[in-house]
């Protein structure tokens, strides 16, 4: 990685024994307490509270969708820019059953989800992977939208998702969801090259849109 010009590497320990290895061996820190949401699912009708709005369930991300989840991720202090090519490589090829989200205002695309369904402990669960738009108002108008879809075409018991995807600790609680340390944390090494202020921008959880990998337990 440091080959290829990096310099910061982030990693989700999944088991609890590679937690010191990371933080001990390899040099890692957990920079911040890492919180995940949980908020139940209950099947109802989509109910939008605003006009000109419509929510769509493509197979596949419209280009339009594409750029504005470029154009969100590039704002961000600290994220994985979401290119074209990063969200074919991400969504696109990868053969997992990804469903996505458009919530558009006026024919526009101003807010992009991705969820996948999976099952935990028994429990059918609907990660939400991505949440991304440009205001704090359409994001959670969009989390809204996931959480009613989802509880719609299947059979989920609960949306979970982490609580650096854009949508601040009140807001969540707001709209409905449980806030709780996160099973996985974030773990964050990077070279001595990187500047101070940049360094402390990574142990700022709000400074992060952070995407759910796979197989993270929240």
């Amino acid at each position: 990685c440091l080959e290829r010009g990096a310099h910061v590497l982030f990693a989700g320990p999944t088991s609890p024994f590679s937690y010191p290895i990371f933080t001990g061996r390899l040099g890692f820190v957990e920079p911040f307490s890492m919180a995940s949401f949980v908020r139940p699912l209950r099947a109802g009708p989509l109910r939008l509270a605003f006009g000109h709005a419509s929510v769509e369930t493509p197979p596949a991300l419209p280009a339009d969708a594409g750029a504005l989840a470029e154009r969100v991720s590039a704002a961000a202090r600290v994220a994985v820019l979401r290119t074209p090519a990063y969200l074919d490589w991400r969504y696109g090829r990868h053969p997992d059953p990804y469903r996505f989200v458009v919530l558009r205002e006026a024919g526009a695309a101003v807010g992009v989800a991705v969820w996948k369904e999976t099952l935990q402990r028994g429990l059918r669960i609907a990660n939400l992977l991505e949440c991304l738009a440009e205001t704090p108002r359409v994001r959670g108008r969009l989390l809204g939208a996931v959480a009613a879809v989802a509880a719609r075409e299947s059979s989920c018991e609960v949306l979970t998702g982490w609580a650096t995807l854009g949508l601040g600790p009140w807001a969540l609680l707001r709209r409905g969801c449980v806030l709780r340390r996160a099973r996985t944390p974030l773990l964050l090494w990077h070279d001595d090259a990187l500047p101070a202020a940049v360094a402390e921008r990574l142990r700022d959880p709000r400074a992060w849109l952070l995407s759910m990998g796979d197989f993270f337990d929240v």
